[in-house]
Parts: structure tokens; C-alpha cells; sequence
């Protein structure tokens, strides 16, 4: 889904270019990393495709890929806060490095741009949040299926909830992903032990991305 697309008439890009910078990026080049302040402009993908990727203990968790035309980490200007993913480039691309002092003197003083402009970016992080959601359920199934995989005698040497630290998850969330496998099939669960039911399966979720 292409962000604002309504936002984006021939007038609107014009008007945009006007009080940008236009700069050229290789495949593979950084537009920002996670944790990184956002400077005092904004980031329109003109050309090519960025992936937008979280890191954390190690892991890395793919939310999204931005294809022109469409804002990227612009949500982190508004708020004033730092980017919470890192943003690298998939293709050969170009970004135009926009004024932030002069869209928003240009365009979120007009009524009508602003409301489109911010309903959009509403409708975006909806979209993202649902993703990033969805995402983080997954994982959280893979790396249990990996424990049980990889470890299975943990199972009978630990409680659940010394698993779940170990997993940096919440007990109940342990809990409940344990009940999913085992009504899918792939395991089956009693007080101490864990036993694998579908070891094809389960390793298939293990190694999942």
C-alpha cells in the first residue's frame, strides 16, 4: 500500500521539490538507524525500495518495505521522537531530504492538506501496528518451538515461568502459545514434560524468518 497517495497530486510534488534536496542512494545504504534522532527534515522515497527493520536482542524483525512514492519514518518528526527502526535501502533509490520547518509552514497550516495528510498517516500506523503485531505473535511461536526443539529437557528441568524469562516473555504468553501447539498437534503438554508429536512441523516453525 502506497502511503498518502492522495496526498501526492502534481501541484503537491511540485511545491515539495521546491523546498527539497534531492539525494541519491545505493542498494544497501542506511536512511537511518533505530534509536537515531530525525534531523530537521523529512524523507520522501522518490525512487526505489526501503526496508524497515527492528533489532532487538539480536534478532532482526522485518515491519515493512516502503516503495516510492511514500514518507519514511515521518511519524518520528511529528512525535519528536527517535526512530524506532532502521530504514535500508533494497534497490538503487532517491530520497528527497524535505525542509521540516517549511512543510509544516506550507503545508500543515492549510486545513484541508493537513487533514488528509494526518487521516492518512493515521490509516498507516493502523496498518503498521496490525503488522508489527502479527509479527511479533509469530515470533514469539518460533522461538517457543525452537526451545522445544533445541532444549526439550528444559521443559521437565524448569518451571514455566523460568521458561518464559528465559524467553523474555510474560508467562501467560508461554502459556498460551504452548496450549496453540499442542492443539495444532505438534506437541503435547502436561504439567513437567513437553512432548514433540510433529517434529517436521514443529522444526518448520522453529527455523520460520
Amino acid at each position: 500500500m502506497k502511503m498518502l497517495a492522495s496526498f501526492f497530486s502534481a501541484e503537491v510534488l511540485t511545491q515539495l521539490q521546491a523546498i527539497s534536496r534531492v539525494v541519491p542512494y545505493k542498494k544497501g545504504n542506511i536512511l537511518f538507524y533505530q534509536g537515531e534522532k530525525p534531523l530537521n527534515v523529512l524523507y520522501l522515497l522518490t525512487k526505489g525500495c526501503v526496508q524497515v527493520h527492528k533489532t532487538q536482542h539480536d534478532h532482526m524483525m522485518v515491519l515493512h518495505y516502503f516503495r516510492a512514492i511514500e514518507f519514511v519514518g515521518v511519524i518520528a518528526n511529528l512525535r519528536g521522537s527517535t526512530y524506532p527502526a532502521t530504514a535500508e535501502f533494497q534497490t538503487d533509490g532517491e530520497v528527497w531530504h524535505i525542509d521540516e520547518a517549511a512543510f509544516k509552514a506550507q503545508f500543515l497550516s492549510d486545513p484541508m492538506r493537513a487533514f488528509v495528510f494526518i487521516n492518512e498517516l493515521i490509516h498507516k500506523i493502523n496498518i503498521l501496528e496490525e503488522r508489527l503485531q502479527s509479527k511479533l505473535k509469530s515470533n514469539v511461536k518460533s522461538r517457543v518451538a525452537a526451545l522445544i526443539h533445541e532444549r526439550i529437557e528444559l521443559f521437565s528441568a524448569h518451571t514455566q515461568k523460568e521458561l518464559a524469562a528465559m524467553l523474555e516473555i510474560r508467562h501467560e504468553t508461554l502459556n498460551r502459545t504452548l496450549k496453540e501447539l499442542q492443539d495444532e498437534g505438534l506437541i503435547v503438554k502436561d504439567k513437567k514434560t513437553v512432548r514433540v508429536t510433529n517434529e517436521a512441523a514443529l522444526l518448520a516453525l522453529a527455523t520460520a524468518c
